[in-house]
């Protein structure tokens, strides 16, 4: 049984790492957040966190985003081969914690409803990639610069 284990977990490595996984660092700038993101094969999954800090005085601290989402490649190269693009959609999370606004500041706001959709769209050059998703409800980027592995 250990010996099965084994060689199981050896299998399950070498299949995963003959696919192709991609990890990034995330940065958005609406309230200086920063996070990472994860690609494997054609889906996608991303956290990050931040705080707001809005004119006079308001503020929200702990904006914790999560997405999830699917990952469209082109099928076709650009260039010299070593060019794709890629554009992606998702459903996005966001978590509010503490923050000093009134209930009436919340209810006029659309932007702080937790639930949202994202539309992004990218390059991969060799092993480095670059994207930009863009929450579609909030009205807010972010970026992401990752690297490939195969």
């Amino acid at each position: 049984m250990k010996t099965t284990l084994i060689v199981l977990f050896l299998i399950t490595g070498a299949v995963l790492s003959a696919q192709r996984n991609t990890y990034y660092v995330s940065f958005q700038p609406g309230d200086l957040g920063i996070g990472l993101r994860y690609d494997h094969k054609d889906l996608y999954g991303s956290l990050a966190w931040g705080n707001y800090r809005f004119w006079g005085g308001t503020y929200i601290k702990n904006h914790i985003r999560a997405a999830v989402g699917y990952k469209f490649d082109m099928t076709h190269e650009i260039g010299n081969g070593n060019k794709y693009n890629f554009f992606s959609v998702g459903g996005v999370y966001h978590y509010y914690g503490m923050g000093n606004f009134t209930e009436e500041q919340i209810n006029r706001q659309e932007g702080l409803f937790p639930a949202s959709i994202e539309l992004g769209a990218g390059i991969r050059m060799n092993r480095a990639v670059f994207g930009v998703r863009f929450d579609v409800v909030k009205f807010e980027a972010v970026l992401d610069l990752g690297i490939t592995f195969r």
